[in-house]
């Protein structure tokens, strides 16, 4: 405490010194924080949208191997059969779905229309895919059975259709045809603007047999989902998939290249990856400013030195130990980055604050701040404050009372 007092009392007979020491600091530490909370954000709602599509899923389209010129024909078409042989194909692999695209409709209600993103999909795709719902039900093995003309709209959708209102039981025209909504998606990403529904917020769902007596033929699918027995056993599932695909259909080795599997396991692992690394990257870019705070510290700490030369002298004549002087000396500059540090934490967190609560689209990432971003920056503060005041006390604590003699 002794030692605290004195170091209180030393910064504020130079207040200026002090406010443009901890002011270096606070802005290194908030931007390094704040850099850090923006790469954060990004990394949670990349998150976010592989939990929205499943985590432990294998994607499995049909795409070219390359980009041509000319347009090429597919070896293959994936179908509902290709799926329920995936079901049963390999003991890595488990449920499957299939999803099929149904692009340029409008959903209308009376009066009301509302642009819909049309997606025809089999009864365990909701599960697989996790889709809450907000009221209703899903789509059953007997929507699919008796191509039943139902409908589970996204919550854009609703709300743009029925208001406040009601939208189970309510008659929705597609196109030609008419389906009978059983089911509300949750709200992804709300806004209080009509023209910033999300796309994923107008996602709706029939079922996939009925689609194709309605929009699309012939029967098939953009995407067949396979879940995963375990994440341990991703890259097997991925071989599995490919090779039952490539026995169904007698794909050639060229032509099995056909097949693309989307692994969300390793998806995810590149992409925290990837994230770390950005994120030390970013924290090492914000370090820069707060390296140039530290050095203003040392520099002001050097200066301090050399005004209480005499102070030290006579400290040293009365017995002081060098091992006190040096320990006053670091515990100043300690203190003079903690104030600038805190003070930095308060600005990044505020800046964060401000800007989570703008009224932006939902579909733009906030920046988050961690605690484990908190600790480690509260840890840099620490070690700045010894690095930036070890040579001014050191200097300090070699200073004898001839030296301050000699000074005067």
């Amino acid at each position: 405490m002794e030692y605290l007092r004195e170091a209180f009392a030393a910064l504020g007979a130079r207040r200026l010194q002090l406010f443009l020491a901890t002011f270096g600091v606070g802005v290194g530490v908030a931007s390094m924080v704040f850099l850090v909370a923006v790469v954060s954000g990004v990394h949670r709602m990349v998150q976010e949208e592989f939990r929205m599509r499943g985590a432990g899923l294998l994607e499995v389209v049909v795409q070219p191997p390359r980009r041509t010129l000319t347009p090429q024909s597919p070896p293959l078409r994936l179908t509902a059969m290709d799926a329920s042989a995936l079901a049963f194909g390999d003991q890595t692999l488990g449920r499957t779905a299939v999803r099929r695209y149904i692009n340029g409709y409008n959903a209308r209600f009376g009066p009301q229309e509302a642009p819909i993103n049309l997606q025809a999909v089999s009864e365990t795709f909701f599960d697989l895919a996790r889709t809450d719902l907000a009221s209703g039900r899903s789509l059953t093995r007997e929507d699919l059975a008796f191509r039943s003309r139902v409908i589970v709209l996204g919550a854009g959708v609703a709300r743009e259709l029925f208001g406040e209102d009601d939208a189970l039981g309510q008659p929705v025209r597609i196109g030609d045809w008419t389906f009978d909504v059983v089911g509300v998606v949750t709200w992804l990403s709300q806004s209080d603007d009509p023209q910033r529904i999300s796309g994923a917020d107008r996602q709706s769902y029939i079922p996939y047999t009925t689609a194709h007596e309605t929009f699309v033929h012939p029967e098939q699918a953009d995407t067949v989902l396979v879940e995963i027995a375990s994440a341990e056993v991703h890259l097997e599932a991925v071989a599995a998939v490919k090779a039952t695909l490539g026995h169904r259909h007698s794909l050639s080795e060229s032509q099995g290249e056909w097949v693309r599997v989307y692994d969300s396991v390793e998806r995810t692992r590149e992409m925290n990856m990837i994230m770390t690394a950005l994120k030390t990257l970013v924290g090492l870019v914000g370090g820069v400013a707060l390296f140039v705070g530290a050095v203003g510290v040392m520099n002001i700490m050097i200066v301090s030195v050399t005004q209480r030369t005499s102070e030290i002298g006579l400290r040293r004549a009365v017995g002081a130990r060098a091992s006190w002087i040096r320990r006053q000396f670091l515990i100043e500059s300690v203190l003079v980055t903690s104030i600038g540090g805190c003070a930095g934490l308060l600005m990044a967190a505020l800046l964060t604050w401000g800007i989570q609560h703008l009224p932006i689209d939902q579909e733009v990432p906030r920046p988050h701040v961690s605690l484990l971003t908190v600790a480690i920056a509260l840890g840099v503060i620490l070690l700045t404050g010894i690095v930036a005041g070890l040579m001014p006390a050191v200097r300090a604590s070699r200073i004898t009372p001839v030296e301050a003699l000699r000074h005067e």
